[in-house]
């Protein structure tokens, strides 16, 4: 059996041998090795006479991912259960994977807690078909392990070269701006490098921004982003592109600033977002991405630009075969067809993923149906051969696909999902199979990205299929088009085909040119997401919506008399429209398919007569009334018993919830940051049974209830609640893995802290929390604790008990510099970061661990070790036993003359020392 990055299986299958082995877990391995997946099952590869138990658990050791058939008599097996503490074992040391399967059993059913261990790939195996089934299953775990063999990292294969090429032209070594640019084909893999380089910078810069999908926002939209990033604070509407030129030239000029713009394609872009260097503070760097170097040819901007050329045949190869093999090399019977496949591509890291992911796990007959197919076209026309990839999806896959293409880049999709379940479109197995074909990315913050030639070429086939004609389209996505149907539908009446839009986009900057007669709505029976945002109106045109009816479509408002009978938008699943209006007159609206409403920066209160048509939406599941500053109040629940995400971010005014959230049995977030009126939450919150994130940042609640129903809370993130004087967490000790208490002004941590053994991340920052329990030694699954500049004065011995610690940040001004010294054998350390109190300079913040005389034994797992201001230290002990280290920070350590073990770092690849003496030594 081949072997890939040092595992023997990709798949342990654990099941009970009686319950399932001849029927179900027989017919998944079967679907497994036929999709090319490394799989492990208990009867196979057994020599007679030795001993079944060791060789299982070494098959777990050895696998990524298990997959526990749950059963009737699952439990009852002793080996079964060795089998399931091995998994979580494994789990808890490495990346180990555990997706678990009920097979004819409810989760409630089996006697262990099983959310421990995993998300379910499925609730039930029996209520399907076990080819139908068995397909799903397969289909989750190649989705699965994907994501955990590709980085951003392997997307370019060999890129430490281009990297190194563009960090010379940048020069982090001087305090001068630098302006660079990266251009190439469209797929030539720009914005991977380019997001490359500035993760390795933004460690060293306090003020950094990111800025893509340049081409599809409006220019005074980005800069808005660029204010509001670079400044961390939420930047007033910038009117025009000469007022954000201004804001930006004497708001950030200084600032030092890391910058990305990916995908500018115009010039006037980037004059309105980087039009002189002067802009910017001493030292800033900016990179730039794009398809020509004719825009980057600016002397007296960019210092530099580096073209990115197509990849060669052995990179190509390599890449290829992460995505069709999951290997750095082709399977031998398939070494032929992969070279005709590098020869197809061309070189172009986009189509080599795309291809080897439509090819990943086929037979070679099918091979050769596709090569052939792909044969047809020219070598340069890789849009041709990149749709051979979508049309080779179903029609939910296809829809799925062109919905993100069209509208859905950038948005989250745990929310997106409720429209397309709602829309019976099956995302979770639809999404795993973009995902596999490299078709989509779901980012770690969940958001969906695509690639830009992506985007258009599912653009552009929309625009096929419609013979180019608007109104026949089934997404609308510009203003230009949208405003050319309604013209029609205004001189004509009578459009052709307009009763198959989904969705559609126009910008209103006028109500009269838009004005809608009664077919244009009636007509538009099967659209299902609609969005506006009517900022832009000036205060005349406001007043016009509350004397008007109102209908919306994608970033669109059109205005109408509602005096017909028929019910409006039937299909209708996402409404969001930002700034709405106060009176809301639409009687033939009724949003009973109405999944997700989105309100944000609106003047609605909780008297708004529009909440009357909202109650009506019994199957809402997510409603975000963000920045809604006239909120008082919550509306009443009680209608919206299956609402799972619920956000109130930044309302000022807000000051209660209505006791009716008692309804929500089924909420899974909250969100009230920024809520800063916000002092007191209701007992009835307490019935938030399902609640696992709840985030209260910025707000002046005084002290949290006990809460003993909240079982399934995860998340509690209580930043800068400087009101704060007692909290509880007694419900939720045994389910919370994130506890963030930065900078509050509590001493002491809450008794039941110390029955939080789920605990995963412990923030304790700028608190003044003055000690730690002993007890925190309990925590045995903690991984990441940071307490930088807070009033902790001491780490107890019970820090060496984290076994499963992998990041520590202490020090303060009142850290009285003891590290005890087991804090070497934590095995999983990686990252210790030491800090103190700060002293804000202009440039960022500067950080001192000034009590700190000695530094003890490191453990040798560490990759990131940062030491600042620590003046008492002379030397350090021995580090060459640190041979993971990749990058050592050391500054101002006034004292500090001798660093032991240096030359012994082999994977030491950033080395910083500053304000040293022992700085000039090694110059």
């Amino acid at each position: 059996m081949e072997k890939s990055s040092g595992y023997e299986y990709e798949v342990f299958l654990s099941f009970r041998g009686p319950d399932t082995r001849s029927d179900f877990t027989d017919y998944l391995y079967i679907s497994m090795i036929d999709a090319r997946i490394r799989a492990y099952k208990d009867d196979e590869e057994l020599r007679i006479g030795e001993e079944i138990g060791g060789q299982l658990l070494h098959a777990i050791e050895q696998s990524k991912i298990s997959i526990p058939i749950f059963s009737k008599g699952y439990a009852d097996s002793t080996w079964c259960l060795r089998e399931l503490l091995k998994m979580v074992e494994s789990k808890n040391t490495r990346r180990h994977k555990i997706m678990p399967i009920f097979y004819d059993v409810a989760p409630s059913e089996v006697k262990y807690q099983t959310n421990h261990y995993g998300d379910p790939i499925v609730s039930h195996a029996n209520k399907k078909g076990k080819g139908e089934f068995a397909k799903e299953v397969v289909n989750n775990v190649l989705t699965e392990l994907k994501a955990a063999y590709l980085e951003v990292y392997d997307c370019l294969v060999e890129v430490d070269n281009h990297v190194d090429e563009i960090m010379s032209m940048i020069d982090t070594h001087n305090d001068e701006t630098n302006i660079v640019g990266i251009y190439g084909i469209g797929g030539v893999g720009k914005t991977t490098l380019a997001t490359i380089v500035y993760n390795k910078l933004s460690n060293d810069f306090a003020n950094y921004c990111f800025i893509s999908n340049i081409r599809e926002t409006e220019i005074k939209h980005l800069q808005n982003q660029l204010i509001s990033n670079i400044l961390k604070k939420k930047w007033p509407h910038i009117n025009d592109i000469m007022e954000g030129k201004k804001v930006i030239e004497e708001r950030l000029c200084s600032k030092k600033v890391l910058l990305l713009l990916d995908d500018v394609d115009k010039a006037f872009q980037l004059d309105a977002l980087v039009q002189k260097q002067e802009w910017f503070g001493k030292g800033s760097k900016i990179i730039i991405t794009n398809r020509y170097e004719g825009i980057l040819n600016v002397p007296t901007l960019v210092d530099g630009t580096y073209e990115l050329t197509c990849m060669d045949f052995d990179h190509s190869l390599q890449l290829f075969s992460k995505h069709a093999f999951r290997r750095d090399y082709p399977l031998e019977q398939y070494i032929y067809h992969s070279e005709i496949a590098i020869n197809i591509c061309g070189g172009l890291p986009l189509a080599i993923e795309i291809v080897g992911s439509l090819l990943s796990g086929k037979e070679v007959k099918e091979w050769d149906a596709i090569l052939k197919e792909l044969e047809k076209f020219p070598q340069e026309d890789v849009h041709k051969k990149l749709m051979i990839s979508i049309e080779a999806l179903n029609e939910d896959q296809k829809k799925i696909f062109l919905d993100v293409a069209c509208f859905f880049i950038g948005f989250d999709k745990r929310i997106v999902i409720h429209m397309w379940e709602s829309c019976e479109f099956l995302p979770h197995q639809s999404l795993g199979i973009l995902q596999q074909r490299s078709l989509i990315k779901i980012r770690e913050d969940n958001q969906m990205w695509m690639h830009d030639w992506l985007r258009d070429i599912g653009r552009h086939s929309i625009q096929q299929a419609s013979d180019k004609k608007p109104e026949k389209q089934q997404w609308v996505w510009t203003h230009t088009q949208a405003s050319e149907i309604m013209e029609k539908m205004q001189i004509g009446g009578n459009v052709r085909g307009i009763d198959s839009i989904e969705a559609k986009c126009l910008k209103l900057d006028e109500v009269s040119k838009y004005s809608l007669i009664k077919e244009c709505i009636a007509r538009l029976f099967n659209l299902r997401f609609l969005q506006v945002d009517s900022k832009d109106l000036d205060r005349k045109t406001k007043s016009c919506l509350t004397q008007v009816g109102h209908f919306l479509c994608y970033r669109c408002l059109n205005f109408f008399k509602t005096t017909f009978g028929p019910l409006i938008l039937p299909e209708l699943r996402w409404i969001s429209w930002n700034y709405f209006p106060m009176i809301f007159k639409l009687p033939n609206f009724s949003p009973r398919k109405l999944v997700i409403l989105d309100l944000s920066m609106s003047k609605i209160t909780e008297k708004w007569n529009g909440w009357s048509h909202i109650k009506l939406a019994k199957n809402l599941k997510v409603l975000n009334l963000t920045e809604c500053q006239k909120l008082q109040k919550t509306p009443d629940f009680s209608f919206h018993e299956n609402l799972e995400r619920l956000i109130l971010e930044r309302c000022e005014c807000f000051v209660q919830i209505d006791p009716s959230i008692s309804h929500l049995k089924k909420l899974v977030f909250l969100n009230l940051k920024y809520c800063h009126n916000l002092q007191k939450l209701p007992d009835e919150m307490g019935a938030l049974e399902s609640l696992m994130e709840l985030l209260l940042d910025y707000t002046s609640i005084e002290e949290i209830p006990e809460w003993r129903r909240m079982k399934k809370l995860e998340i509690l993130s209580l930043d800068t609640c400087t009101s704060l004087s007692r909290f509880s967490l007694v419900g939720c000790t045994a389910s919370a893995a994130k506890l963030s208490l930065v900078d509050i002004r509590l001493t002491q941590l809450p008794k039941s802290i110390e029955n939080f053994n789920s605990l995963i991340e412990l923030h304790l920052s700028r608190s003044r929390i003055e000690e730690l329990p002993n007890s925190i030694g309990n925590m045995k699954n903690l991984k990441v604790l940071k307490m930088g500049n807070s009033f902790v004065k001491k780490l107890p011995s019970a820090i060496g008990m984290l076994e499963k610690l992998e990041e520590l940040e202490v020090g303060g001004p009142y850290f009285g510099g003891e590290i005890p010294g087991n804090i070497g054998k934590l095995p999983f350390l990686r990252i210790l970061v030491l800090r103190g109190s700060l002293d804000h300079m202009a440039e960022g913040t500067h950080i001192q661990c000034r009590n700190l005389q000695c530094l003890p034994r490191l453990p040798m797992n560490l990759s990131y070790l940062h030491i600042w201001g620590c003046n008492r230290v002379k030397a350090t002990n021995d580090i060459s036993n640190l041979k993971a280290l990749s990058r050592l920070e050391i500054f101002a350590c006034e004292e500090l003359t001798k660093i032991e073990g240096l030359e012994g770092l082999e994977n030491l690849r950033i080395l910083k020392l500053k304000s040293l003496p022992l700085a000039k030594l090694l110059i």
